[in-house]
């Protein structure tokens, strides 16, 4: 097993990033920071299996190309990139467009910003419209019932996050929770929300159950919510802790309330 002063030799040696151990693991951006730079002494358990499972089985040094990611049932697994060195580090690295070119789209564009790459939006469907509103409304209910302060919006609302390159990513979250006015503007919301629903759908789900995820919790979103209809599941990811998948069948406790919300997923209709 690889300590701490192991695992940043290891790091220093090989040369790898904050942001490649966290792709190459799973874990937020932030944590990788925090722990390898001394900031977090004693990592929780969780996260250190997941570190030392990457430099245990030598992923890093087996192979530049060789990753290692979790697959749609949270299982690690290994894939090697074919790519060429150049075009691998493309897909990761900056695109030609910036927050300029986002504002230039026409009104009513429904697309996010990622790492310098535009992404359109596909029009939701009918079960997935219906999905967002009923948490919504369990939502709203009881924050009003609470006389909570937090503010609750739905798609499509701008949410600007600082990436690892100190650039602007744009997203547009279903459902989104933020309780802090201060980072509440006149069209976006600048900075991480505290909560962030995505409903996936075939054409997103790589992106919303792993890239996305780690840039939402990378930015600084307390909860994020991954609700894949297609597959009766719903996958929460919080800061610092192991993802709990939930089927449909149940109640879900929103982690930013405690256990004093939860949201009762039989509400939404079957498909």
């Amino acid at each position: 097993m690889y300590t701490i002063e192991e695992m940043k030799r290891a790091k220093a040696e090989h040369g790898f990033s904050y942001e490649e151990i966290a792709k190459r693991t799973g874990l937020p951006y932030r944590t990788v920071q925090k722990i390898f730079s001394g900031e977090t002494a004693k990592p929780r358990d969780i996260t250190m299996m997941k570190l030392q499972r990457l430099f245990n089985d030598q992923c890093l040094v087996r192979d530049p190309f060789e990753k290692v990611y979790f697959n749609d049932d949270l299982e690690p697994h290994v894939t090697v990139l074919r790519d060429e060195p150049a075009e691998y580090r493309s897909s990761f690295g900056h695109g030609p467009n910036s927050l300029a070119d986002l504002k230039k789209l026409p009104v009513g564009t429904r697309a996010e910003l990622d790492d310098g790459f535009l992404i359109y939006l596909e029009s939701p469907s009918v079960r997935h419209q219906i999905a967002v509103e009923e948490i919504g409304f369990q939502i709203r209910s009881y924050i009003k019932s609470h006389h909570g302060r937090c503010l609750m919006l739905y798609a499509p609302m701008d949410v600007r996050l600082k990436n690892a390159w100190n650039e602007t990513d744009v997203f547009q979250p279903d459902l989104l929770i933020v309780c802090d006015p201060d980072k509440v503007k006149e069209n976006y919301i600048e900075g991480a929300p505290d909560f962030c629903l995505e409903v996936v759908s075939k054409a997103s789900r790589n992106r919303d159950l792993r890239k996305k995820m780690m840039k939402y919790l990378d930015g600084g979103v307390r909860e994020y919510w991954a609700l894949d209809l297609e597959r009766e599941k719903l996958i929460v990811y919080r800061e610092d802790e192991i993802p709990v998948i939930y089927g449909l069948n149940g109640s879900v406790p929103v982690g930013i309330y405690g256990d004093d919300l939860k949201i009762d997923l039989t509400q939404i209709p079957a498909g």
